[in-house]
């Protein structure tokens, strides 16, 4: 039977049973975590009454044959529920660390089955068998009603009644009778139960795809008549109007006179038309080169710039329209320009010849944008995820951002899988509460269409490095990558191989030796507070492993690439 337990909660306990039945061959033992009004919660743990968990860290078994005592093995556990990283199967590991719970299935019994490597044979009155459930973990981990039970038929044959034993021996069935049996065994396989909730979560998730749809318009049959309004009064109407072009811009005479959406979009992009080219690829370059070839890439008209190389904006303009409108054929020409390529290094000579660099007599050099730089620091990391499409993402960002009050808001729930390192352009974007690191650096709230952005250099931003919790995770992982794959061992090597990946160039002496002090400092520090270890050590999640096993060498490391990923030239172009 059950025994139910009462008084002082222990912190850790082992409850021993044991079971005497002559002439009994035994081959099979269950354990039974049952509930009690008694107990906090109902149960079956006794230490919260939020919590009611049970961890069997060890479950053992041993007989007692003719005054002999001898270990039994357990084998093929089952149970009808296991938490995550709590598997039945540690209850008979050998291991007091681990251990068989069921959180958060708190309120309800459960139970666990465990077959004997070799049945046992008890005789005489003398005999039995002892089973142990020891439940270390601490914390009030332990059962508050437990009970064991024998099994002394087939093992297979485990938690199946009588009427289905029955069904089992018949030669013949009957296709209710098989569908019964059929029935029955899925519902006491606890492996096809986990298999089922897949998949009803993987149908649930068909269910929810919803065919990708596009807005599409379409012009009514019959025009509705347009009037000029006086002083746009719609009470006051003047004369009627057609849709068309005004008659300043160039029209075109192989654009049908339809005055539609169509015929803007022909009129946009006939070859006549240099307008839209030049204003694409001009944006493109500016993308690539910091500045446009025209200044004001918003702006085109009267108020604009002159174009520094004329020539050029035209012929990137025409070479858009031979290549069939490729945007990739285009960044290609540009990013392998001579003028691309060039060393960005400013000297005396250069600021006096060209301030600016519009004549581009050296390389560009820029801060990237928000978005970039993340993705630049999280590559240089190692943690960049090169998955592609599906739902937005969302990384860490301070809590309480998206909290409003007297308000149902969707809350904000930083991802703990790769989709936390993914690509900026796949953050979620809120405008009443935009991602914090992006807003730093400049990035809209995209309340409004932001032709260009503009560049400011606050200490706000050195800051976001140095201490945002999201690029502290991407330095911790730049350290344990250069700990782990840096095939030279001393610290000199080491230091060179970390400049390497985030200035993608070698590194000076004068760099090793400032970042070898630094280095040097770090470790003094540690030795004198361990505590920043585990402060810097700290994974988000713990799916996310690191490779390194001494922590102290990888808390010093920790400051060197944190620094790295703060240099200007780290997020510069």
């Amino acid at each position: 039977g059950a025994v139910l337990l009462s008084g002082t909660v222990p912190d850790t306990v082992e409850h021993r049973f044991t079971i005497a039945r002559p002439d009994t061959t035994i081959t099979a033992i269950k354990v039974d975590l049952l509930i009690d009004d008694s107990i906090p919660g109902k149960g079956p743990g006794r230490g919260d009454e939020k919590r009611s968990n049970v961890i069997l860290s060890e479950l053992t078994c041993e007989s007692q044959i003719d005054s002999k005592v001898q270990s039994i093995a357990l084998q093929d556990p089952v149970a009808d529920f296991s938490q995550t990283n709590w598997d039945v199967a540690e209850a008979i590991d050998g291991n007091r660390k681990s251990g068989w719970a069921i959180s958060p299935q708190f309120g309800k019994p459960h139970w666990a089955t465990f077959v004997l490597a070799k049945p046992v044979r008890l005789k005489s009155e003398q005999d039995s068998i002892v089973v142990t459930l020891g439940q270390f973990f601490g914390r009030g981990r332990v059962a508050g009603k437990p009970r064991i039970s024998i099994f002394t038929g087939d093992p297979q044959l485990l938690d199946v009644s009588d009427d289905v034993r029955s069904l089992i021996t018949k030669t013949k069935l009957t296709g209710k009778e098989r569908k019964k049996l059929r029935g029955e065994f899925d519902k006491s396989n606890p492996r096809l139960k986990t298999i089922d909730r897949q998949l009803a979560r993987a149908r649930k998730q068909q269910r929810d795809i919803k065919p990708d749809t596009t807005l599409v318009m379409v012009e009514m049959e019959k025009p509705r008549e347009t009037f000029v309004m006086v002083r746009g009064d719609y009470e006051n109407l003047a004369d009627k109007v057609e849709p068309g072009f005004p008659a300043v811009l160039p029209q075109g005479d192989e654009i049908p006179r339809s005055g539609d959406r169509m015929e803007f979009a022909r009129w946009l992009t006939m070859s006549d038309n240099p307008l839209l080219p030049r204003v694409t690829v001009n944006r493109w370059w500016a993308e690539l080169f910091g500045t446009g070839i025209v200044s004001t890439p918003e702006d085109f008209g009267t108020q604009s710039e002159d174009p520094s190389h004329p020539q050029l904006l035209d012929w990137l303009a025409a070479e858009l329209i031979r290549s069939d409108w490729s945007m990739k054929h285009l960044h290609k020409q540009m990013v392998m320009s001579a003028a691309f390529q060039q060393e960005s290094r400013l000297t005396p000579e250069l600021l006096q010849a060209d301030p600016n660099n519009r004549y581009l007599a050296r390389g560009p050099r820029f801060r990237l944008p928000a978005e970039l730089i993340r993705d630049n620091a999280l590559a240089i990391s190692g943690l960049l995820s090169s998955k592609m499409f599906g739902p937005p993402i969302m990384p860490y960002q301070p809590g309480d951002i998206w909290r409003s009050v007297g308000r149902n808001q969707p809350k904000w729930i930083a991802a703990e899988n790769e989709d936390r390192f993914r690509r900026g352009v796949y953050v979620v974007c809120k405008r009443a509460a935009p991602y914090p690191s992006f807003i730093n650096f400049d990035a809209p709230d995209r309340g409004s269409c932001t032709v260009s952005r503009g560049r400011t250099n606050t200490p706000l931003q050195a800051l976001t490095l140095l201490n945002d919790p999201a690029y502290a995770e991407m330095a911790l992982a730049m350290a344990d990558r250069i700990l782990a794959d840096c095939q030279i061992a001393s610290d000199a090597g080491r230091l060179a191989y970390a400049v390497q990946l985030a200035v993608a160039r070698p590194a000076t002496t004068y760099e090793v030796t400032l970042l070898q002090q630094l280095l040097d400092r770090e470790r003094e520090l540690i030795d004198r507070d361990q505590s920043v270890v585990s402060k810097r050590t700290q994974v988000p999640f713990e799916s996310m492993q690191l490779r390194t096993k001494d922590k102290d060498e990888l808390a010093a490391w920790f400051a060197v690439t944190n620094a790295l990923l703060n240099l200007d030239e780290t997020m510069s172009q």
